[in-house]
Protein backbone atom coordinates (compact mmCIF):
# COMPACT_ATOMS: atom_id res chain seq x y z
CA UNK A 1 0.00 0.00 0.00
CA UNK A 2 2.54 2.25 0.73
CA UNK A 3 4.89 1.66 -2.35
CA UNK A 4 1.49 2.48 -4.51
CA UNK A 5 0.90 5.47 -3.08
CA UNK A 6 4.54 6.73 -3.80
CA UNK A 7 4.07 5.88 -7.27
CA UNK A 8 0.44 7.58 -7.81
CA UNK A 9 2.31 11.04 -5.52
CA UNK A 10 5.27 10.82 -8.09
CA UNK A 11 3.65 10.60 -11.38
CA UNK A 12 2.64 14.22 -11.47
CA UNK A 13 6.75 15.01 -11.38
CA UNK A 14 6.89 12.95 -14.33
CA UNK A 15 4.35 14.99 -16.81
CA UNK A 16 5.87 18.31 -15.35
CA UNK A 17 8.67 18.44 -17.52
CA UNK A 18 6.41 17.84 -20.83
CA UNK A 19 4.54 21.24 -19.96
CA UNK A 20 7.88 22.70 -19.55
CA UNK A 21 8.96 21.81 -22.95
CA UNK A 22 5.58 23.08 -24.38
CA UNK A 23 6.63 26.31 -23.27
CA UNK A 24 9.92 26.43 -24.18
CA UNK A 25 11.02 29.00 -26.91
CA UNK A 26 12.49 27.36 -30.13
CA UNK A 27 15.89 28.18 -31.79
CA UNK A 28 15.81 30.83 -34.70
CA UNK A 29 15.60 28.59 -38.46
CA UNK A 30 18.67 30.98 -39.87
CA UNK A 31 20.42 28.94 -37.57
CA UNK A 32 19.84 25.61 -39.31
CA UNK A 33 21.69 23.80 -41.53
CA UNK A 34 20.91 22.76 -45.37
CA UNK A 35 19.05 19.30 -45.74
CA UNK A 36 19.22 16.72 -48.26
CA UNK A 37 15.79 18.47 -49.80
CA UNK A 38 17.49 21.12 -50.75
CA UNK A 39 19.92 19.62 -52.67
CA UNK A 40 17.80 17.36 -54.86
CA UNK A 41 16.07 20.91 -55.52
CA UNK A 42 19.19 22.10 -56.83
CA UNK A 43 20.03 18.74 -59.59
CA UNK A 44 16.33 19.02 -60.55
CA UNK A 45 17.32 22.46 -61.73
CA UNK A 46 19.90 21.90 -63.59
CA UNK A 47 18.80 18.36 -65.24
CA UNK A 48 16.15 20.62 -66.54
CA UNK A 49 18.27 23.66 -67.67
CA UNK A 50 20.53 20.65 -69.38
CA UNK A 51 17.43 19.81 -71.32
CA UNK A 52 16.55 22.81 -72.17
CA UNK A 53 20.02 23.74 -73.36
CA UNK A 54 19.95 20.81 -75.52
CA UNK A 55 16.43 21.56 -77.14
CA UNK A 56 17.98 24.71 -77.94
CA UNK A 57 20.61 23.80 -79.66
CA UNK A 58 19.23 20.61 -81.69
CA UNK A 59 15.97 23.00 -82.67
CA UNK A 60 17.76 26.15 -84.01
CA UNK A 61 19.74 24.72 -87.25
CA UNK A 62 16.31 22.67 -88.18
CA UNK A 63 14.38 25.94 -87.33
CA UNK A 64 16.74 27.99 -89.85
CA UNK A 65 16.43 25.28 -92.29
CA UNK A 66 13.02 25.82 -92.63
CA UNK A 67 13.22 29.45 -92.67
CA UNK A 68 15.86 29.37 -95.43
CA UNK A 69 13.44 27.01 -97.72
CA UNK A 70 10.25 29.07 -97.18
CA UNK A 71 12.35 31.75 -98.50
CA UNK A 72 13.57 30.08 -101.08
CA UNK A 73 9.99 28.32 -102.20
CA UNK A 74 8.76 32.11 -101.98
CA UNK A 75 11.51 33.29 -104.23
CA UNK A 76 10.41 30.50 -106.95
CA UNK A 77 6.95 31.34 -106.76
CA UNK A 78 7.65 34.95 -107.03
CA UNK A 79 10.25 34.59 -109.91
CA UNK A 80 8.85 35.17 -113.46
CA UNK A 81 9.11 32.35 -115.89
CA UNK A 82 12.74 32.20 -118.12
CA UNK A 83 12.63 31.51 -121.20
CA UNK A 84 14.10 30.70 -124.81
CA UNK A 85 12.94 33.03 -127.42
CA UNK A 86 13.66 32.17 -131.25
CA UNK A 87 12.11 34.02 -134.48
CA UNK A 88 10.71 31.99 -137.40
CA UNK A 89 12.75 31.58 -140.47
CA UNK A 90 11.25 30.95 -143.97
CA UNK A 91 10.91 27.34 -145.53
CA UNK A 92 13.08 27.57 -148.55
CA UNK A 93 11.91 26.72 -152.02
CA UNK A 94 12.07 23.28 -151.81
CA UNK A 95 11.97 21.39 -148.68
CA UNK A 96 13.97 18.40 -148.23
CA UNK A 97 12.62 15.26 -146.17
CA UNK A 98 14.33 12.61 -145.26
CA UNK A 99 12.43 9.16 -144.64
CA UNK A 100 14.31 5.72 -143.60
CA UNK A 101 13.63 3.07 -146.35
CA UNK A 102 14.77 -0.23 -148.47
CA UNK A 103 16.33 -1.02 -151.45
CA UNK A 104 14.13 -4.00 -153.35
CA UNK A 105 14.69 -5.61 -156.25
CA UNK A 106 12.66 -5.13 -159.68
CA UNK A 107 11.28 -8.74 -159.25
CA UNK A 108 11.78 -11.45 -156.51
CA UNK A 109 9.82 -15.03 -156.81
CA UNK A 110 10.04 -18.11 -154.62
CA UNK A 111 10.25 -21.01 -157.53
CA UNK A 112 8.27 -24.50 -156.26
CA UNK A 113 7.99 -27.70 -157.22
CA UNK A 114 4.66 -28.62 -158.59
CA UNK A 115 4.88 -32.17 -158.89
CA UNK A 116 6.49 -34.61 -155.89
CA UNK A 117 8.88 -37.14 -156.08
CA UNK A 118 13.05 -37.23 -155.06
CA UNK A 119 15.29 -34.72 -156.58
CA UNK A 120 17.94 -36.05 -158.74
CA UNK A 121 19.73 -33.09 -159.95
CA UNK A 122 20.70 -29.72 -158.61
CA UNK A 123 22.31 -27.36 -161.84
CA UNK A 124 22.30 -23.86 -160.15
CA UNK A 125 23.50 -22.37 -156.73
CA UNK A 126 23.69 -19.79 -154.80
CA UNK A 127 24.72 -16.14 -156.68
CA UNK A 128 24.36 -17.83 -160.28
CA UNK A 129 22.43 -15.72 -163.06
CA UNK A 130 19.34 -17.59 -164.35
CA UNK A 131 18.09 -16.68 -167.65
CA UNK A 132 14.27 -17.20 -168.31
CA UNK A 133 13.04 -21.36 -168.41
CA UNK A 134 16.54 -22.22 -167.67
CA UNK A 135 16.40 -25.62 -165.46
CA UNK A 136 17.20 -25.44 -161.77
CA UNK A 137 16.57 -28.80 -160.82
CA UNK A 138 15.00 -32.00 -162.06
CA UNK A 139 12.81 -34.57 -159.67
CA UNK A 140 12.09 -38.17 -160.86
CA UNK A 141 8.77 -39.51 -160.30
CA UNK A 142 8.17 -42.66 -161.71
CA UNK A 143 3.94 -42.86 -161.44
CA UNK A 144 3.78 -39.95 -163.66
CA UNK A 145 5.71 -41.66 -166.68
CA UNK A 146 3.95 -44.37 -166.20
CA UNK A 147 0.03 -42.59 -166.00
CA UNK A 148 1.66 -40.38 -169.31
CA UNK A 149 2.40 -44.35 -170.92
CA UNK A 150 -1.58 -45.56 -169.80
CA UNK A 151 -2.79 -42.30 -171.12
CA UNK A 152 -1.34 -42.55 -174.52
CA UNK A 153 -2.13 -45.96 -174.50
CA UNK A 154 -6.12 -44.77 -174.52
CA UNK A 155 -5.68 -42.56 -176.34
CA UNK A 156 -5.14 -44.86 -178.89
CA UNK A 157 -7.86 -46.76 -178.20
CA UNK A 158 -10.32 -43.87 -178.20
CA UNK A 159 -8.99 -43.07 -181.75
CA UNK A 160 -9.67 -46.97 -182.53
CA UNK A 161 -12.98 -46.48 -181.50
CA UNK A 162 -13.82 -43.27 -183.55
CA UNK A 163 -13.06 -45.50 -186.55
CA UNK A 164 -14.94 -47.93 -185.42
CA UNK A 165 -18.22 -45.56 -184.76
CA UNK A 166 -17.45 -44.26 -188.52
CA UNK A 167 -17.84 -47.69 -190.15
CA UNK A 168 -21.10 -48.21 -188.32
CA UNK A 169 -22.28 -44.54 -189.43
CA UNK A 170 -21.28 -45.27 -192.94
CA UNK A 171 -22.66 -49.03 -192.88
CA UNK A 172 -26.35 -47.75 -191.14
CA UNK A 173 -26.71 -44.78 -193.30
CA UNK A 174 -25.90 -47.21 -197.18
CA UNK A 175 -28.75 -49.56 -195.72
CA UNK A 176 -31.03 -46.91 -195.14
CA UNK A 177 -30.35 -45.26 -198.55
CA UNK A 178 -31.34 -48.73 -200.13
CA UNK A 179 -34.31 -49.92 -198.39
CA UNK A 180 -35.50 -46.34 -198.24
CA UNK A 181 -35.09 -46.44 -202.35
CA UNK A 182 -37.54 -49.86 -202.01
CA UNK A 183 -39.73 -47.50 -201.02
CA UNK A 184 -43.58 -48.96 -199.14
CA UNK A 185 -44.43 -51.34 -201.77
CA UNK A 186 -41.72 -54.17 -200.41
CA UNK A 187 -41.23 -52.74 -196.86
CA UNK A 188 -43.15 -51.64 -194.34
CA UNK A 189 -43.06 -48.42 -192.10
CA UNK A 190 -41.61 -50.04 -189.68
CA UNK A 191 -38.94 -51.66 -191.17
CA UNK A 192 -38.23 -48.03 -192.65
CA UNK A 193 -38.06 -46.79 -189.35
CA UNK A 194 -36.03 -49.26 -187.67
CA UNK A 195 -33.01 -48.37 -190.42
CA UNK A 196 -33.24 -45.02 -189.81
CA UNK A 197 -33.09 -45.22 -185.89
CA UNK A 198 -29.64 -47.50 -187.14
CA UNK A 199 -28.35 -45.18 -189.09
CA UNK A 200 -29.05 -42.10 -186.27
CA UNK A 201 -27.75 -44.37 -183.33
CA UNK A 202 -24.72 -44.74 -185.76
CA UNK A 203 -23.59 -40.95 -186.25
CA UNK A 204 -24.09 -40.88 -181.97
CA UNK A 205 -21.80 -42.84 -181.53
CA UNK A 206 -19.76 -41.47 -183.77
CA UNK A 207 -19.89 -38.51 -181.57
CA UNK A 208 -19.41 -39.94 -178.13
CA UNK A 209 -15.93 -41.59 -179.68
CA UNK A 210 -14.84 -38.69 -180.87
CA UNK A 211 -15.91 -37.00 -177.67
CA UNK A 212 -13.89 -39.44 -175.50
CA UNK A 213 -11.06 -39.18 -178.17
CA UNK A 214 -11.39 -35.73 -176.93
CA UNK A 215 -10.52 -36.53 -173.20
CA UNK A 216 -8.22 -38.76 -174.09
CA UNK A 217 -6.23 -36.14 -175.82
CA UNK A 218 -6.67 -33.72 -172.59
CA UNK A 219 -5.46 -36.16 -170.21
CA UNK A 220 -2.46 -36.89 -172.00
CA UNK A 221 -1.45 -33.21 -172.14
CA UNK A 222 -2.16 -33.11 -168.77
CA UNK A 223 -0.01 -35.70 -168.05
CA UNK A 224 2.99 -34.27 -170.18
CA UNK A 225 2.82 -31.20 -168.82
CA UNK A 226 3.47 -32.51 -165.14
CA UNK A 227 6.38 -34.81 -166.80
CA UNK A 228 7.84 -31.52 -167.86
CA UNK A 229 6.81 -30.36 -164.85
CA UNK A 230 9.65 -32.33 -163.09
CA UNK A 231 12.18 -30.17 -164.20
CA UNK A 232 11.90 -27.02 -162.26
CA UNK A 233 12.44 -24.02 -164.61
CA UNK A 234 13.29 -20.21 -163.36
CA UNK A 235 10.34 -18.17 -163.90
CA UNK A 236 12.62 -15.05 -165.38
CA UNK A 237 15.89 -14.32 -166.07
CA UNK A 238 17.51 -13.55 -162.20
CA UNK A 239 20.04 -13.86 -159.43
CA UNK A 240 19.80 -17.13 -157.87
CA UNK A 241 19.74 -15.87 -154.16
CA UNK A 242 18.23 -18.63 -152.08
CA UNK A 243 18.11 -22.19 -152.32
CA UNK A 244 16.46 -24.55 -149.96
CA UNK A 245 16.77 -27.82 -151.65
CA UNK A 246 19.07 -31.20 -151.98
CA UNK A 247 20.18 -33.59 -154.37
CA UNK A 248 18.04 -36.68 -152.73
CA UNK A 249 15.25 -34.83 -150.68
CA UNK A 250 11.48 -35.88 -151.14
CA UNK A 251 9.60 -33.47 -152.45
CA UNK A 252 5.88 -34.12 -151.27
CA UNK A 253 3.33 -34.63 -153.43
CA UNK A 254 1.81 -31.32 -155.01
CA UNK A 255 4.82 -29.81 -154.61
CA UNK A 256 4.94 -28.70 -150.81
CA UNK A 257 4.63 -25.55 -149.66
CA UNK A 258 8.44 -24.31 -149.16
CA UNK A 259 10.16 -22.75 -152.28
CA UNK A 260 12.97 -24.69 -153.61
CA UNK A 261 15.23 -21.50 -154.80
CA UNK A 262 14.58 -17.83 -154.59
CA UNK A 263 14.99 -15.74 -157.71
CA UNK A 264 15.78 -12.11 -157.92
CA UNK A 265 15.80 -9.32 -160.86
CA UNK A 266 18.41 -6.64 -159.65
CA UNK A 267 18.11 -4.63 -162.90
CA UNK A 268 16.48 -2.13 -162.34
CA UNK A 269 16.64 -1.86 -158.31
CA UNK A 270 14.29 0.29 -156.42
CA UNK A 271 13.88 2.21 -153.08
CA UNK A 272 10.71 1.71 -151.44
CA UNK A 273 9.63 4.75 -148.39
CA UNK A 274 6.63 4.91 -146.51
CA UNK A 275 5.55 9.15 -146.82
CA UNK A 276 3.78 10.17 -143.77
CA UNK A 277 0.69 12.15 -144.08
CA UNK A 278 2.82 15.36 -143.04
CA UNK A 279 4.57 15.30 -145.81
CA UNK A 280 2.41 14.31 -148.60
CA UNK A 281 2.64 17.87 -149.97
CA UNK A 282 4.33 17.72 -153.18
CA UNK A 283 4.93 14.10 -153.78
CA UNK A 284 4.35 13.15 -157.73
CA UNK A 285 5.62 10.62 -160.71
CA UNK A 286 9.16 12.18 -161.77
CA UNK A 287 9.94 13.85 -158.37
CA UNK A 288 13.81 14.31 -158.25
CA UNK A 289 15.11 11.79 -154.98
CA UNK A 290 18.41 11.27 -153.39
CA UNK A 291 19.28 7.97 -151.64
CA UNK A 292 21.81 7.60 -148.88
CA UNK A 293 23.69 4.21 -149.21
CA UNK A 294 25.08 3.80 -145.64
CA UNK A 295 28.03 5.19 -143.51
CA UNK A 296 30.29 5.68 -146.57
CA UNK A 297 27.64 8.77 -147.87
CA UNK A 298 27.50 7.73 -150.79
CA UNK A 299 24.69 8.73 -152.87
CA UNK A 300 22.49 8.14 -156.01
CA UNK A 301 20.29 10.14 -157.79
CA UNK A 302 16.78 8.89 -158.79
CA UNK A 303 13.30 9.90 -159.25
CA UNK A 304 9.75 8.91 -157.73
CA UNK A 305 7.93 6.48 -160.25
CA UNK A 306 5.25 4.76 -157.85
CA UNK A 307 2.86 6.13 -155.88
CA UNK A 308 0.32 3.91 -153.80
CA UNK A 309 -2.32 7.21 -154.12
CA UNK A 310 -3.41 5.33 -150.68
CA UNK A 311 -1.87 5.78 -147.16
CA UNK A 312 -1.96 3.04 -144.55
CA UNK A 313 -4.62 2.68 -141.86
CA UNK A 314 -2.18 1.87 -139.28
CA UNK A 315 1.22 4.10 -140.36
CA UNK A 316 -1.13 7.03 -141.92
CA UNK A 317 1.62 7.12 -144.65
CA UNK A 318 1.70 6.33 -148.48
CA UNK A 319 4.28 3.81 -150.21
CA UNK A 320 6.16 5.81 -152.59
CA UNK A 321 8.99 3.86 -155.07
CA UNK A 322 12.14 5.65 -155.96
CA UNK A 323 13.74 4.03 -158.91
CA UNK A 324 17.21 4.84 -160.10
CA UNK A 325 19.54 3.50 -163.33
CA UNK A 326 20.86 0.06 -163.10
CA UNK A 327 24.01 1.60 -163.93
CA UNK A 328 24.41 3.91 -160.78
CA UNK A 329 22.76 0.77 -158.62
CA UNK A 330 25.86 -1.52 -159.70
CA UNK A 331 28.13 1.23 -159.13
CA UNK A 332 27.16 2.07 -155.37
CA UNK A 333 26.71 -1.59 -154.80
CA UNK A 334 22.77 -1.12 -153.78
CA UNK A 335 22.25 -4.76 -152.90
CA UNK A 336 18.02 -5.84 -151.78
CA UNK A 337 17.30 -5.47 -148.72
CA UNK A 338 19.88 -2.81 -147.24
CA UNK A 339 18.63 0.26 -145.08
CA UNK A 340 19.09 3.33 -147.02
CA UNK A 341 17.72 7.41 -146.13
CA UNK A 342 15.51 8.78 -149.18
CA UNK A 343 15.88 12.56 -149.55
CA UNK A 344 13.12 13.86 -151.16
CA UNK A 345 12.71 17.35 -152.49
CA UNK A 346 9.41 19.25 -151.98
CA UNK A 347 8.85 22.45 -153.52
CA UNK A 348 6.35 24.54 -150.80
CA UNK A 349 2.64 25.30 -151.71
CA UNK A 350 2.86 28.60 -150.31
CA UNK A 351 5.01 30.50 -148.40
CA UNK A 352 5.74 29.00 -144.77
CA UNK A 353 7.60 29.63 -141.89
CA UNK A 354 9.43 27.10 -139.89
CA UNK A 355 9.56 26.91 -135.58
CA UNK A 356 11.29 24.19 -133.67
CA UNK A 357 8.56 20.89 -132.65
CA UNK A 358 9.15 21.56 -128.96
CA UNK A 359 7.34 25.28 -129.32
CA UNK A 360 4.19 23.87 -130.31
CA UNK A 361 1.41 23.61 -127.78
CA UNK A 362 -1.40 21.15 -128.22
CA UNK A 363 -4.23 21.70 -125.98
CA UNK A 364 -8.57 21.88 -126.17
CA UNK A 365 -8.36 25.14 -128.05
CA UNK A 366 -5.69 23.40 -130.63
CA UNK A 367 -2.37 24.04 -131.89
CA UNK A 368 -1.05 27.05 -130.34
CA UNK A 369 2.41 28.99 -130.00
CA UNK A 370 3.54 31.24 -127.17
CA UNK A 371 4.74 34.78 -128.49
CA UNK A 372 6.49 37.58 -126.88
CA UNK A 373 5.03 41.32 -127.50
CA UNK A 374 7.29 44.42 -126.96
CA UNK A 375 6.83 43.90 -122.40
CA UNK A 376 7.86 40.37 -122.09
CA UNK A 377 4.27 39.46 -121.66
CA UNK A 378 3.08 36.00 -123.04
CA UNK A 379 0.46 35.72 -125.41
CA UNK A 380 -0.82 32.58 -126.93
CA UNK A 381 -1.83 32.27 -130.51
CA UNK A 382 -3.72 29.67 -132.94
CA UNK A 383 -1.18 28.36 -135.98
CA UNK A 384 -2.03 26.25 -138.81
CA UNK A 385 0.69 23.30 -139.37
CA UNK A 386 1.31 22.77 -142.93
CA UNK A 387 4.47 19.80 -142.48
CA UNK A 388 6.18 18.39 -140.07
CA UNK A 389 9.86 16.90 -140.88
CA UNK A 390 10.16 15.27 -136.95
CA UNK A 391 12.44 18.25 -135.39
CA UNK A 392 10.99 21.36 -137.30
CA UNK A 393 7.65 22.44 -137.45
CA UNK A 394 6.13 24.24 -140.63
CA UNK A 395 3.65 27.06 -140.23
CA UNK A 396 1.11 28.13 -142.77
CA UNK A 397 -0.93 31.09 -140.24
CA UNK A 398 -1.03 32.44 -137.54
CA UNK A 399 3.02 33.56 -137.33
CA UNK A 400 5.18 36.45 -139.16
CA UNK A 401 8.66 36.65 -139.34
CA UNK A 402 9.45 39.15 -136.62
CA UNK A 403 7.32 37.50 -133.77
CA UNK A 404 9.39 36.14 -130.85
CA UNK A 405 8.51 32.48 -130.22
CA UNK A 406 9.43 30.62 -126.97
CA UNK A 407 11.49 27.82 -127.81
CA UNK A 408 10.73 25.99 -124.68
CA UNK A 409 7.18 26.96 -123.26
CA UNK A 410 6.38 23.52 -121.11
CA UNK A 411 3.12 23.72 -119.52
CA UNK A 412 2.79 26.44 -117.18
CA UNK A 413 3.06 29.09 -119.73
CA UNK A 414 -0.24 31.27 -119.20
CA UNK A 415 -1.71 34.19 -121.25
CA UNK A 416 -0.34 37.41 -119.93
CA UNK A 417 2.74 36.44 -118.09
CA UNK A 418 5.61 38.12 -117.88
CA UNK A 419 9.00 35.88 -118.59
CA UNK A 420 12.43 36.53 -118.06
CA UNK A 421 14.19 36.18 -121.39
CA UNK A 422 17.25 33.86 -121.34
CA UNK A 423 19.74 33.29 -124.27
CA UNK A 424 21.64 29.99 -124.68
CA UNK A 425 25.07 30.44 -124.05
CA UNK A 426 27.95 30.06 -126.69
CA UNK A 427 30.74 27.67 -126.28
CA UNK A 428 33.17 30.41 -126.31
CA UNK A 429 30.82 32.03 -123.50
CA UNK A 430 30.79 28.53 -121.41
CA UNK A 431 34.69 28.37 -121.89
CA UNK A 432 35.35 31.33 -121.01
CA UNK A 433 33.13 31.12 -118.03
CA UNK A 434 34.65 27.67 -117.13
CA UNK A 435 38.42 29.93 -117.13
CA UNK A 436 36.55 32.75 -114.96
CA UNK A 437 35.73 29.92 -112.25
CA UNK A 438 38.85 28.05 -112.38
CA UNK A 439 40.54 31.16 -111.87
CA UNK A 440 38.24 32.26 -108.97
CA UNK A 441 38.98 29.07 -107.38
CA UNK A 442 42.31 29.55 -108.18
CA UNK A 443 42.84 33.12 -106.00
CA UNK A 444 40.85 31.09 -103.37
CA UNK A 445 43.09 28.64 -103.06
CA UNK A 446 45.69 30.88 -103.11
CA UNK A 447 44.73 33.04 -100.46
CA UNK A 448 44.14 30.19 -97.89
CA UNK A 449 47.22 28.28 -98.82
CA UNK A 450 49.65 31.47 -98.78
CA UNK A 451 51.21 30.29 -95.29
CA UNK A 452 53.02 27.33 -97.48
CA UNK A 453 51.54 24.70 -95.13
CA UNK A 454 50.04 21.16 -96.15
CA UNK A 455 47.45 21.49 -99.09
CA UNK A 456 44.47 21.10 -97.09
CA UNK A 457 42.75 24.31 -95.95
CA UNK A 458 43.40 24.85 -92.14
CA UNK A 459 39.88 24.98 -90.03
CA UNK A 460 38.87 28.16 -88.30
CA UNK A 461 39.96 28.74 -84.90
CA UNK A 462 37.57 28.42 -82.36
CA UNK A 463 35.89 31.33 -80.24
Amino acid sequence: MNESASVINEAPAVHAPHSELQHRPLPPISGRKPTHRIAWLLLVVLVLAALAALFLIGDLPRHEKALALAATTEKRVSARPRVRVATPKPVPEQTIVRLPGTIEAARSSGVFARVGGVVIARLVEIGDHAAAGQVLARIDNPDLVHQLANGEALLLLARAGVEQASVEVQRSLSDYERFSALGAKFLSLQEIDHHLADRDAAAANLHAAAGRVSAAEAEVRRLQDLVRFTEVTAPFAGTVTARNVEIGNLIPAGGGAAALFQITQIDPLRAVVDVPQASLNGIAIGLAAKVDTGPSGQTVNGSVVRLADALDAGSRAMRVEIEFPASAAAARRLRPGMRIEASLSLPPRRPLLTISADAVLLSAKGTQVAILDGHDRVHLVAVTVDGDTGTDVQIATGLTATDRVIANPGGTILEGAEVDIVQPATPAAAKGGQAAGVAASGGAVGSVRSDGASGTPAAPAAH
